[in-house]
């Protein structure tokens, strides 16, 4: 599977496979994921599954997914501290300190994080506050890895 640049490109159902290929970290931290029931699975014999639905609900934590500009659509569903460097025209450091400062919202899978397409969007066209009061707050929890970055690395 070719890293996807919007929900659509998903399969309705991916295998474990699939959500590690596109989350860009290995079969175990997903069956981690899975595990802990951070991201919704069901089972099809011995096999587990995830349905797009749940998977765009993990990543997303259930906030609604604006469309992106057309400039940012050939980028990847997800992006990483490497994938943002070129396209802020910054470094790794500078990159990691808007994460830092909440500037641009990002997911923690184990210890890596990855960035929505649609959170660089929101930065780029400076509307992240407005979004960040009105649908931030109350799931706020989720993004607090984030924001306490103890490795300089930044997972990646």
């Amino acid at each position: 599977m070719r890293r996807p640049v919007s929900f659509e490109d998903l399969p309705l159902v991916m295998t474990i496979e699939d959500v590690a290929e596109v989350l860009q970290i290995s079969k175990s931290t997903t069956y981690q994921l899975a595990r802990s029931e951070q991201l919704r699975c069901i089972h099809v014999g011995q096999r587990l599954r995830v349905l797009r639905t749940d998977f765009i609900t993990y990543l997303t934590s259930g906030i609604p997914y604006p469309e992106c500009q057309p400039c940012l659509a050939e980028l990847p569903l997800l992006l990483t501290v490497s994938d943002l460097q070129p396209i802020l025209q910054l470094g790794k450091n500078s990159v990691l300190e808007l994460i830092h400062t909440e500037q641009i919202r990002c997911i923690r899978v184990s210890r890596q994080i990855r960035v929505l397409k649609h959170e660089l969007q929101l930065f780029l066209l400076g509307g992240q506050d407005s979004y960040k009061n009105s649908l931030l707050h109350p799931l706020s929890g989720e993004y607090d890895a984030c924001t306490s970055l103890d490795h300089a690395e930044g997972g990646i």
